[in-house]
């Protein structure tokens, strides 16, 4: 737990450094509140007997979800700010005269995410007893050809 109050505490200091309403502070604002409700979560787990800690884990996690929507829910006033190679078209100008980068066409953290992770192959999440054997044979071999 001590690991998850760092990552948020540094989530929500980096979150700090952008302006309200941007899509920067609204990503910090998700991930703090996703690591909050994991750890509510987990204590309301420990915190009584099982038949109760389970209805207060599903309410503690119901609420969580709850923030994380009305997070999301938040329409970005802002766009992001980022700096232009010269040629490209820009599509808006900063008030600081930098130019912006419209990117509602890009896709979402969450279908990036879940892009990146369904195009795989399933993960094999299991030793057999061959494995072993063949890895077993493969170091005997190993250590045989290596000696002199």
């Amino acid at each position: 737990m001590e690991q998850l109050d760092t990552l948020s505490s540094t989530i929500q200091m980096a979150g700090s450094l952008f302006a309200e309403g941007t899509a920067a502070s609204k990503i910090a604002g998700v991930a703090t509140a996703t690591i909050d409700t994991y750890k509510a979560v987990n204590m309301a787990l420990a915190s009584a007997p099982p038949p109760v800690s389970f209805i207060q884990a599903g309410l503690t996690l119901a609420t969580g979800l709850k923030s994380v929507k009305e997070i999301l829910s938040v329409k970005t006033e802002k766009p992001v700010s980022a700096s232009i190679p010269s040629g490209s078209v820009p599509s808006g100008s900063g008030a600081g005269g930098e130019e912006l980068i419209d990117l509602s066409s890009e896709p979402s953290m969450v279908e990036q995410f879940n892009t990146a992770f369904t195009q795989d192959k399933p993960m094999r999440a299991y030793v057999v007893e061959q494995d072993v054997t063949n890895a077993q044979q493969v170091n005997t071999m190993i250590e045989q050809k290596a000696t002199l």
